[in-house]
């Protein structure tokens, strides 16, 4: 076990030196070739843009001067990830995980109906100090007793490797991501199956190295590197991206921060022809923080081959009552790429030929947030202006499939959130978010609902029983037909339970019952969904 131990971390050194090597040219690149020497004095903090939700567990952690604690893993495939499944025909209320387990390696395995088999491997090693490593896989099938063409199967792997040695964190994840569906809209006895696959394969990899804890130079520092090759095999379309981010930190006198980051995104779309994209992002910018005030401003480019545009972030926050009530206001106009692989995920029964063109948007917004006791909330109000907006209509040439176009858009949106948690037993979450949508040229918004909401509620009985309750409701919205008139896909709500059973500290059995109410609606003009299913199985951990 020592010399595997030593291995190991010999292992981690290369690797380490190696995303040093990698890193150091852009890292020196950003600091304009200085040598000062600097100070580190604050954590760095990880963001992700246009990401508000509020956890489960309202809590503002205090302070604390001591090594990061290193967690990293592949994100687990949660069958619910949003208000709604991007492709409909997937049950979309099967349940997360209701339980922390001691142990974080498990087999699932389950069986519904209609014909929906139910697997998932978790394997995580962190026996060996500073070292983690760990792969996953998940499939996913259905298929409908009444229609056919009307199945999907979706399989993923993964594996992870990453560890801590010194002061760094560095880290690495490839998966693998394989979905199989059916254009089955208006379906037609005398077509076969092969004639209307729609396969999608997507091959992702990442590449990171950051600081972890307080250091001598007063730099925090963050480099990354990501490439995805994405592939519709009954058609012609490739595309592939490299991509990576440079993040870099000094602070003054402890409430006063300087930032920049770089971005830099290489692809190529082919399908009849072939669309080189090369778009690099620079941003400076200015933040202070002293707990009672939060101000930040950035600016920037974005250059998307020949043509500049200008990037801003401002932004302003102001405790009005400890951490209960803060005051928010943000503007953010931000450059946005847009891909065949982020269609085809987003909708499956997209055409494998498409018109991309990239998305700009000023975003406005203001309004209130807080947390205390168990209980959290966010009110806001936005007002966006985006520029080449996409948009998913049926295809006038086969209404099966589906194409994007781009419009202008002024959108208000009131966004409302509220998390509550007690003694981790009781646990609620709501989201709301009301659109209204102008259009520039368009009649509508098509396939954009003016409403989601999603309601969640869990409750653990004495760690035997895990029961859940789960609720969504979109609204109405309209799709274009081939005459360009528009036709309403109806609102729909969606009644979801589950409960676990925590029979020993290494088994559990789990029962999902999802769209009870039985409503086939439409996500997309002319796919309904399952209806009502249900997936019974095991849990067994280790």
């Amino acid at each position: 076990m020592k010399t595997s131990n030593r291995k190991i971390k010999k292992w981690l050194q290369i690797f380490s030196k190696t995303l040093v090597l990698v890193a150091l040219p852009i890292l020196s690149f950003s600091q304009g070739g200085t040598n000062d020497e600097v100070v580190v004095i604050k954590q760095y903090h990880s963001t992700l843009h246009d990401a508000d939700r509020i956890e489960v567990s309202p809590e503002i952690p205090e302070f604390e001067q001591r090594k990061q604690s290193y967690n990293y893993q592949l994100p687990q495939r949660d069958f619910k990830t949003g208000y709604f499944q991007p492709n409909p025909l997937k049950p979309i209320a099967l349940s997360k995980e209701k339980i922390e387990r001691r142990n974080r390696s498990f087999i699932k395995l389950g069986f519904g109906l209609p014909w929906m088999p139910l697997a998932q491997l978790e394997y995580n090693e962190r026996k060996v100090k500073d070292f983690q490593f760990g792969l996953n896989y998940n499939h996913l099938s259905a298929a409908s007793f009444k229609n056919k063409f009307q199945r999907f199967s979706d399989d993923k792997v993964g594996i992870y490797l990453g560890g801590t040695p010194g002061k760094i964190a560095v880290g690495s994840d490839f998966s693998f991501h394989n979905i199989r569906n059916h254009f089955y809209a208006f379906p037609d006895s005398l077509t076969e199956r092969k004639n209307i696959l729609q396969q999608l394969r997507s091959f992702d990899g990442k590449v990171f190295i950051k600081n972890t804890t307080e250091n001598t130079a007063k730099l925090n520092f963050k480099q990354d590197v990501r490439f995805n090759y994405f592939m519709e095999t009954k058609g012609k379309s490739r595309e592939w991206f490299v991509a990576g981010t440079t993040y870099l930190e000094r602070a003054f006198a402890k409430v006063h921060h300087a930032e920049a980051d770089f971005d830099f995104d290489i692809s190529n779309y082919r399908d009849t022809a072939s669309l080189q994209r090369n778009i690099f992002q620079f941003k400076l910018g200015y933040f202070f923080d002293n707990d009672d005030w939060f101000l930040k401003a950035k600016a920037g480019m974005a250059i998307d081959g020949k043509k500049v545009y200008p990037l801003v972030q401002i932004s302003a926050e102001k405790l009005l009552y400890q951490s209960a009530i803060i005051a928010f206001v943000d503007w953010d106009w931000n450059f946005h790429k847009n891909s065949f692989a982020q269609f085809a995920m987003n909708n499956n029964f997209v055409s494998s030929s498409l018109n991309l063109t990239n998305t700009r948007r000023s975003d406005l917004q203001g309004g209130l947030k807080g947390t205390i006791n168990g209980f959290s909330y966010n009110l806001a109000f936005h007002y966006k202006y985006v520029w080449n907006m996409p948009l998913f209509v049926n295809d006038t040439n086969d209404m099966k499939r589906f194409k994007v176009i781009h419009d202008n858009a002024n959108i208000y949106t009131i966004h409302a959130e509220a998390g509550y948690n007690w003694q981790n037993t009781l646990q609620l979450l709501l989201n709301l978010d009301y659109h209204i949508f102008k259009m520039k040229t368009e009649a509508k918004a098509w396939h954009e609902p003016g409403l989601n909401i999603s309601l969640r509620a869990n409750y653990n009985l004495k760690d035997k029983f895990i029961l859940g309750a789960e609720l969504f409701v979109l609204a109405q919205s309209n799709a274009k037909l081939a005459d360009g008139s528009a036709s309403t896909i109806k609102a729909t709500g969606d009644l979801n339970l589950s409960v676990e059973y925590i029979f020993k500290n290494y088994l559990s059995f789990f029962l999902n019952l999802n769209n009870i109410a039985h409503q086939k609606y439409q996500r997309w003009y002319g796919y309904p969904s399952l209806g009502i299913n249900g997936v019974i199985g095991a849990k067994f951990s280790f």
